[in-house]
């Protein structure tokens, strides 16, 4: 049987960091929410050719102060923890001791690997505009490596969504 490699990003909501960073554009006084949407891996089957890929995203809104007033324009940055691994040129996703390889990234060709925040990795992402507090969605694209020797089991991993603004 095949291992059910699922990270679940929305699970890793009570992980979610918001974290004030310099203030940006016209909002000084912003409060800004996320949100995370599961990305799930499906069956990763070990003998496979090639990598097994899967899409989840993040949301993220912004208004001033909590106040209900939207601010005309927030330009914030999304970074993503390195997770089990602690380090973001190869995350990890665990089952009982088990490790199995993966990563995420900024494009859907998977070439560009998404790091964390204030990092001088590569990943951090200025994530420009969010028009009078809309919610505004990013894709984070995933990829677990083609194979990996791995018993089968539920592999997961905790990721830490920062946003800074």
């Amino acid at each position: 049987m095949s291992p059910r490699a699922a990270l679940l990003l929305a699970a890793l909501l009570p992980a979610l960091l918001l974290g004030g960073g310099p203030a940006r554009a016209a909002c000084v006084a912003c409060v800004c929410t996320a949100t995370a949407v599961t990305l799930d891996f499906g069956i990763y089957v070990p003998t496979a050719a090639a990598p097994t890929d899967g899409v989840g995203s993040v949301r993220v809104r912004c208004s001033l102060g909590g106040t209900g007033v939207l601010p005309l324009l927030t330009s914030y940055d999304i970074g993503l923890s390195a997770g089990h691994s602690g380090s973001t040129a190869v995350r990890q996703m665990r089952s009982s001791g088990n490790r199995l390889d993966y990563n995420l990234y900024l494009d859907p060709a998977r070439s560009r690997v998404w790091g964390e925040a204030g990092t001088a990795d590569e990943a951090t992402v200025p994530y420009g505009t969010s028009l009078f507090g809309t919610w505004v969605q990013t894709d984070i694209y995933g990829r677990i490596t083609a194979r990996q020797n791995v018993p089968a089991g539920s592999y997961s991993d905790t990721i830490t969504i920062t946003v800074s603004y």
